[in-house]
């Protein structure tokens, strides 16, 4: 517990010593700590929020409670549903991206709104509102009132905090890159359904959640609460239990609290080898090598999409798969020798036949790795002499906050932690990037 307590106290220290990092004034880049800084304005954001998303929330369980024939999704930039969606230590129920596509579906539809796509917001929205959905709305302020003054139609508006410009690095051309939107998205998304549940045990209701599959039951609970037919979800609500009522606040509280520790933990063991991940990148870029990055998780492998995404990498996510179907529906990447690669990874270093050996192909190439993952599953996290690894910091069954009375632990902060490595990576190479040749 005093550990707990240190790494929240430097963390929350860290956040005061940089006022004004989330708007930097000229192109030098903050770097990897200057990410991890701003990612702690946003949670200081969050949580100064929290009475605007205890009222939605509240808001939008009386209607998912009152009203059975009511579904439960979310829509928008794909980081954004597919981080909250399927996921360990959410809401079965909650489903992902396909509402749009099932026209007889309705529900309390969570859409945040995606970066310079106002035309297609306003359309998806309107087409939900006009199938008897009730839209909650999430986005910065600008952003918010973009969609007003377009004639949204919605129950209540959630902001989302991020940099200026939605980047934190200023390039030459005057693009800003180095996202800082989704993970505030995604910052701002789990307190939220951290209070909509809450709100749901006041009305008498524990919604059914997902554990984690590398917890030996996940999988048979999930089989568990499957429903035989497809209703407003393929899995059930409810629990047919009463759950003790929760406060507002508590759940949404703890969330921040244990996102902060994992962060805290992150900048304090692993800074440095995120540094040295983002110098041999940089350096390999300088000498004119490519640079490559596979991802596994939820929201992460959607960040490379990003419009602020900087392009130093080649996302082989998806090639890599497709190399291995039967019959190949793709080559195999050119890695080449002064190449890097960037994994990041879950809880291995995608060495595993889920993910046909890709590290050995990695250094069967003559490449440069580093590796982020978590560290549960020691067995799965073995590494190459002079590869980077970064421990990615959470813990076994990948949930975070206990709602009292309730069987498992929920509500996930990997997603964060994964966006803030790839991110703070990114900061690190622009601030390298940026320096005069020679210093």
């Amino acid at each position: 517990m005093a550990t707990r307590t240190w790494l929240l106290a430097a963390g929350m220290l860290a956040a005061l010593v940089i006022v004004g990092c989330a708007a930097p004034q000229d192109r030098t880049s903050p770097g990897a700590e200057g990410y991890y800084r701003e990612t702690l304005r946003q949670l200081g954001e969050v949580e100064q929020s929290l009475p605007e998303i205890t009222a939605t929330a509240t808001a939008a369980a009386k209607l998912y409670v009152e009203h059975d024939d009511l579904g439960l999704a979310a829509d928008g930039p794909p980081a954004f549903f597919a981080e909250i969606s399927g996921r360990s230590g959410g809401i079965m129920a909650l489903g992902g991206g396909w509402p749009y596509g099932k026209p007889q579906w309705k529900g309390v539809m969570l859409y945040c709104l995606q970066p310079d796509k106002l035309e297609d917001d306003l359309k998806r929205i309107a087409t939900y509102n006009e199938r008897g959905s009730r839209v909650f709305i999430f986005g910065t302020k600008e952003m918010l009132a973009a969609a007003q003054a377009g004639g949204a139609k919605y129950e209540a508006s959630v902001t989302i905090p991020a940099a200026p410009h939605l980047g934190l690095v200023e390039e030459a051309d005057g693009k800003w890159v180095v996202g800082t939107y989704e993970i505030g998205a995604i910052a701002t998304a789990w307190p939220w359904l951290a209070e909509f549940v809450a709100a749901c045990t006041r009305e008498g209701k524990m919604p059914v959640m997902f554990q984690s599959i590398a917890v030996p039951t996940g999988l048979a609970r999930m089989e568990k609460y499957k429903l035989k037919e497809f209703t407003t979800s393929e899995y059930a609500r409810w629990h047919d239990f009463k759950p003790l009522a929760v406060k507002e606040g508590d759940l949404a509280r703890q969330w921040l609290t244990a996102c902060r520790w994992l962060l805290a933990r992150l900048n304090g063991r692993e800074m440095k080898n995120i540094r040295l991940a983002a110098a041999r990148a940089a350096q390999a870029k300088q000498e004119g090598h490519a640079l490559w990055v596979i991802m596994n998780g939820h929201a992460p492998p959607h960040l490379p999409t990003s419009p602020q995404d900087p392009h130093y990498f080649q996302d082989v996510t998806v090639q890599w798969e497709r190399c291995h179907a039967s019959p190949p529906a793709a080559e195999k990447p050119a890695i080449r020798t002064g190449d890097f690669v960037l994994g990041l990874g879950y809880h291995s270093v995608f060495n595993e036949d889920a993910y046909h050996q890709f590290a050995d192909y990695v250094r069967s190439c003559g490449a440069s790795a580093a590796w982020c993952a978590a560290t549960y599953r020691p067995e799965e996290i073995k590494t190459a002499p002079g590869e980077v690894f970064i421990d990615a910091q959470w813990q076994f069954g990948d949930a975070e906050v206990t709602v009292p009375g309730y069987d498992i632990k929920v509500f996930p902060a990997s997603g964060v932690v994964q966006c803030e490595v790839y991110l703070a990576i990114q900061a690190e190479m622009a601030r390298i990037l940026a320096e005069p040749k020679g210093t």
